[in-house]
């Protein structure tokens, strides 16, 4: 009987590859590298850091590797994407450093579910079967929604407190500053350290505007599968511009689900 395929990528090997211990602002992050099972690979908000993932460690079995992926110029200065057609022919090819061939499993929150839809049409035209598609609150923009779609820094600034769950936690009654939104990450102590330096969060912003300029020339494929969009148990429905129904204008059959658990390995990773 043959031995399983175990995907993986140690830190070691990033460390013979690169000559330094890698950095958690790395485009590809390792939150769980070991298993042998095909990984899940996850792709960032607007923000472009991909750590909120770690939580879906618990709702995969152990033998599932898992895998963020992250927004350039977070780990060092560096030019960003010109287009999101660059952004996805980038995160393949990190992909495939750790997954050559399919079966892919490809999950998105927000604009990263804009950008894993877009993965996993890329894989098709290439010949590759995507075994999962799932969108965490993710629905392709209409014109009318792209005019809406510019971000302050006061609304980058929320958005990452929001994924530090502090969003409900503080009382953001009064104008956000740099400063105090760093302040108030830190006394959460969930986020790590490195992450936190001042040029990180201006990176944060910085990937935060391009990415929203990256949707304005954007224009989704079709994806020939089964789409599984997860909404948040808590959030307002979703407005008459962004509606589950969008997503058939795109290719795909969707299911819907409210629950993390839906992603466990018995139910949609084979």
């Amino acid at each position: 009987m043959s031995q399983p395929t175990r995907y993986r990528r140690p830190a070691r090997d990033l460390i013979r590859s690169s000559g330094r211990r890698p950095s958690r602002r790395e485009v590809l992050l390792p939150l769980r590298s070991d298993g042998s099972r095909p990984p899940l690979f996850c792709v960032h908000p607007a923000g472009g850091i991909s750590w909120p993932y770690i939580g879906l460690t618990r709702y995969l079995g152990p033998d599932y590797p898992l895998y963020g992926l992250q927004a350039r110029g977070l780990a060092e200065p560096e030019e960003l994407p010109a287009t999101l057609e660059e952004m996805v022919a980038d995160y393949l090819r990190q992909i495939r450093t750790v997954q050559p061939a399919g079966p892919y499993h490809l999950l998105g929150w927000s604009f990263g579910g804009v950008v894993a839809h877009a993965l996993a049409t890329e894989l098709q035209r290439d010949g590759e079967r995507v075994a999962l598609l799932a969108l965490l609150d993710a629905y392709p923009l209409g014109e009318e929604s792209l005019q809406e779609a510019a971000l302050s820094e006061q609304d980058v600034l929320t958005l990452l407190l929001d994924a530090a769950g502090l969003g409900e936690e503080e009382p953001l009654d009064e104008e956000l500053d740099r400063d105090r939104v760093m302040d108030l990450l830190r006394r959460k102590g969930t986020i790590p350290a490195e992450l936190l330096e001042e040029r990180a969060l201006a990176a944060v912003i910085d990937v935060s505007s391009n990415n929203v300029r990256l949707l304005r020339g954007f224009t989704p494929g079709r994806f020939d599968g089964d789409l599984l969009l997860c909404s948040p148990r808590l959030s307002p429905a979703p407005t008459a511009r962004l509606t589950p129904a969008r997503h058939h204008r795109h290719g795909s059959r969707m299911s819907t689900a409210r629950s993390p658990s839906t992603l466990s390995p018995a139910r949609t990773i084979t």
